[in-house]
């Protein structure tokens, strides 16, 4: 939905295409921040309802797997338009980013 926008306009001013763009995804940022808040809110206890004791500490790595929803969720939105206005150097550090966490993270988690 956004990327044909931007790759019809990719030489309107920048101005003009960041008020295009911010609409559609502020409408969908804010339609997911209040189901992703009340997930992460309430992740223990939807475990503690939905499963019996021996689920128990499951709900953190829920409240994990929630918080992780989100973050996917604002890179899903803005990752075509970085692709779309030829700034793929920005997605390039991001994965970049990503893989350095997960070389220093994955073994860390094991230990924990």
């Amino acid at each position: 939905m956004i990327f044909p926008l931007v790759a019809r306009n990719n030489k309107m001013f920048k101005v003009k295409l960041q008020q295009k763009i911010s609409k559609v995804r502020w409408t969908v940022l804010l339609f997911m921040l209040p189901s992703v808040t009340m997930l992460v809110s309430f992740s223990d206890t939807l475990i503690l309802t939905l499963y019996d004791d021996r689920y128990i500490q499951t709900g953190w790595m829920l409240l994990i797997l929630f918080l992780g929803i989100w973050l996917t969720t604002l890179f899903i939105t803005i990752n075509l338009i970085l692709l779309a206005i030829d700034k793929s150097s920005y997605r390039a550090f991001g994965q970049g980013l990503k893989f350095l966490y997960m070389i220093f993270m994955l073994p860390l988690s094991f230990r924990l």
